[in-house]
């Protein structure tokens, strides 16, 4: 399996018109302690849950398959950053999977997220990262839960819009 899964949704266009309805129906807040705003509230499983595991079942299948384990959809938030926006070096737990959907997302504007591989070069000692590349929208990574992961502040004006959620064990 690789540091981090990526591929394409399949059929993204149709899929992020269910997705953009979420988005217009969002209450994004931005909390004292975070530079983004989210429809993230602990303790409370976004209405969209059970509807984005129907919508993703395609996506999570292929995932599980791969890593020949079964996977439960745990959690789903929606995250916006608008100019200046970034999201510090975090990881989502120790136990289960983490994933990210590009959704709002200009591949010559937008930086996607970085990941930061568990080990250091053993010859020059530094850190190696994964991602950041010029994605399309409707790229999906999906990776341990504890892997440190990032973004970079959104440059320009127009905001980025990524769909996150968590996969638990059954």
């Amino acid at each position: 399996m690789h540091e981090v899964f990526q591929g394409m949704v399949v059929n993204f266009a149709e899929k992020k018109e269910v997705v953009d309805r979420w988005v217009n129906e969002a209450r994004f807040v931005r909390d004292a302690s975070e530079s983004f705003e989210s429809d993230r509230v602990m303790g409370r499983q976004p209405s969209y849950l059970s509807e984005f595991g129907e919508l993703f079942r395609e996506e999570i299948t292929q995932f599980c398959k791969g890593i020949q384990s079964n996977l439960n959809l745990y959690d789903a938030w929606l995250v916006r950053y608008n100019k200046g926006d970034w999201h510090i070096p975090h990881a989502h737990g120790h136990l289960g999977y983490s994933g990210i959907i590009l959704i709002d997302y200009e591949p010559n504007e937008h930086s996607g997220p970085w990941f930061i591989k568990d080990s250091v070069d053993p010859i020059t000692g530094s850190t190696t990262f994964i991602g950041g590349h010029q994605y399309q929208p409707g790229t999906i990574f999906i990776t341990r839960s504890d892997r440190i992961h990032f973004t970079f502040p959104n440059p320009v004006d127009k905001p980025k819009v990524t769909l996150a959620f968590d996969l638990k064990p059954e």
